[in-house]
């Protein structure tokens, strides 16, 4: 059998993708309460710089723009993009754009992988602004009057970028960007330059407003999908607004003089700008009064994006981040690790719509949670046609809880009052390390945690309890019993495939997207939860560690079988799944051999299941 834990090949490298998502309840299982801002993925652009967070700023993935360490995919190529990104605009939680210097702009549909392209030819300079219109289609403004709309063909190359020049009419450098539909947008820039399109950019009506350069313009549905209300800002502390399509605009008091530099809405009367000297202004009654907000920076500030009506990030000059909780009335200093100018930040959701004349705000941003996954029993075909997966063979397993994630290092440690791992450093990343029979001990200890019966029994214990314990002599299995245990090797496979007959519960290829393997993981172990999980919500069943089953090993049998449980001896446990080192393991049927009772490494841990 396979046991190829360091296999290395040539291929290039990809980053990480992580889906916001909000999982259902089950009852007794896990309970979604407080917006979870400590998962919450944000964006942030600036001088060679693209980055995000998947923990509200704890923690930075840097994609790479100015260190070989990281990598990142570009039209395929191993080449490196370095120009400084003006601007980055995300339609959903996998779909955005960014937009840079010497005319650069870059799209993608998973979050991950990144397809570069410029604006056309004729054109020179920046790239200021884009917006992410659907799933399909971004648009890009920038000097001398650019315009470009980039969308996927669905002709027989389907899948590759198609960039349409849009004719503004204008030389004016244009500095913000902004969509209604894919169809009805603004663009607005230098000499007051306003226009108009509802035709995706085939025509553009121009509009007047006072004098002064203007920085952005924002959207906010306040009546219905057909009145929309706009919004712009600039130079001296401009703000104006329409409520009929640019035919008439009003002046707004902004109370500042301060050149201001992006908007954002939280809600249809609540707003938040941006400013020259650290300045943020605040607005809750639809522009009738503005509050000056205590940032306590004096570097100019370029971008603000909130999350929901409590948090938010403003980013600006010298690599400034600040982050908010409670609506702008405070804000803290976030560390990054160099000081270059950042220019965008976005929190990847949905845009907001108007329903019964009111603005609907999408939910909180939650990429994972941690807690029990209820799965209803089934019956599935088990194992391939080949070596130790042989024969395929019908199995049907009862329902059972599942962890929705591998034990982390910081759940272990509550549990066991101590970390075997190797990696450590960060207590979001898997427990490894541990022998099965640690593994076995956890189980013991988090049932009689949570008040639930222990589902192992033994008469005494080898080695050191819950970091390189050896044996736990004459251990018995009760499986009756409503506690924590691992999985039997049918329980693993079912929970994987979620529903699925292919290699993979993605595919019948390997695909970063899902799984942290040799490819892409940097050899070493990543935090749960930062891939795409399966059907059934379970993440990382595929990669970052292998995990440990109840199961000795034993050849199949074509007999259908109901709740298997293997042998009730033997000299092997099994493994499954792969790890971040492995590259030919990480199929739903694939068996790895423990090597001997006492095996504990880098590359293996675990997760539990209990009977509901």
């Amino acid at each position: 059998m396979r046991n190829n834990y360091n296999r290395t090949i040539v291929s290039k490298w990809l980053k990480l993708f992580c889906v916001g998502m909000l999982f259902l309840i089950v009852p007794g299982c896990e309970k979604i309460t407080a917006p979870a801002y400590d998962t919450a993925i944000v964006w942030i652009v600036g001088e060679q710089t693209l980055i995000k967070s998947i923990n509200a700023g704890i923690h930075w993935i840097d994609y790479g723009l100015s260190s070989n360490s990281d990598g990142m995919l570009l039209d395929y190529e191993d080449d490196r993009f370095t120009q400084t990104v003006r601007s980055v605009s995300f339609y959903n939680t996998v779909c955005g754009s960014i937009a840079g210097d010497s005319t650069f702009i870059a799209t993608t549909r998973s979050a991950q992988d990144w397809y570069r392209g410029w604006m056309p030819s004729r054109y020179s300079g920046a790239v200021y602004s884009t917006v992410s219109v659907d799933n399909n289609e971004a648009y890009f403004c920038g000097a001398n009057g650019t315009v470009c709309h980039r969308f996927y063909r669905t002709d027989s190359n389907a899948g590759i970028f198609q960039d349409v020049d849009v004719i503004t009419g204008t030389k004016a450098n244009l500095y913000g960007i902004d969509f209604v539909n894919p169809s009805k947008g603004w663009v607005v820039g230098d000499s007051s330059t306003v226009l108009y399109t509802t035709d995706k950019g085939v025509t553009w009506v121009r509009q007047t407003t006072a004098p002064g350069n203007i920085y952005r313009a924002v959207y906010v549905n306040k009546i219905s999908q057909t009145s929309s209300e706009v919004w712009i800002a600039g130079d001296n502390g401009v703000i104006y607004r329409t409520t009929d399509d640019g035919n008439s605009w009003s002046a707004m008091n902004s109370g500042t003089t301060a050149g201001l530099t992006s908007i954002c809405f939280t809600s249809a009367s609540t707003a938040y700008f941006t400013g020259k000297g650290g300045i943020i202004l605040k607005t809750t009654d639809n522009g009738i009064s503005f509050r000056v907000l205590p940032t306590g920076s004096i570097e100019n500030l370029n971008s603000i994006s909130f999350m929901d009506a409590n948090f938010g990030f403003a980013v600006g000059d010298n690599g400034t981040v600040l982050r908010t909780n409670d609506g702008g009335n405070s804000w803290v200093q976030v560390q990054w690790k160099n000081n270059s100018d950042l220019y965008g930040v976005c929190f990847p959701k949905r845009r907001s719509s108007s329903v019964n004349n009111s603005v609907t705000v999408d939910p909180p941003v939650v990429e994972k949670m941690y807690g029990v996954k209820l799965i209803s029993g089934g019956t599935f075909q088990m194992g391939g046609p080949l070596g130790d997966e042989a024969p395929a063979h019908s199995v049907t397993v009862s329902a059972f809880n599942i962890d929705s994630t591998e034990v982390t290092q910081g759940e272990y440690l509550r549990v066991m009052k101590l970390n075997p791992s190797l990696d450590t450093g960060d207590t979001k990343k898997p427990v490894e390390n541990v022998t099965w029979f640690d593994a076995v001990l956890y189980a013991n200890a988090r049932s009689k945690l949570e008040g639930k019966d222990t589902v192992y029994s033994y008469t005494s214990i080898v080695g050191t309890p819950g970091n390189g314990c050896r044996e736990l002599r004459n251990i018995t299995i009760n499986y009756s019993k409503k506690g924590y245990r691992l999985p039997t090797e049918a329980e693993w496979e079912y929970a994987c495939r979620a529903g699925t007959t292919t290699n993979y519960f993605w595919a019948d290829t390997l695909n970063g997207l899902f799984a942290w393997y040799s490819v892409n993981s940097g050899n070493t172990t990543h935090r749960v939860g930062e891939k795409i999980p399966n059907a059934y919500g379970l993440y990382d069943m595929s990669g970052n560690v292998q995990e440990f089953c109840n199961d000795w090993f034993d050849y199949y049998t074509v007999n259908a079988l109901i709740d298997p449980k293997g042998p009730n001896t033997g000299y092997e446990r099994i493994i499954r799944g792969g790890s971040f080192a492995n590259f030919d393991e990480l199929r739903s049927r694939d068996r790895v051999k423990c090597p001997t009772l006492s095996y504990r490494d880098l590359k293996v841990g675990f997760r539990l299941v209990c009977q509901p």
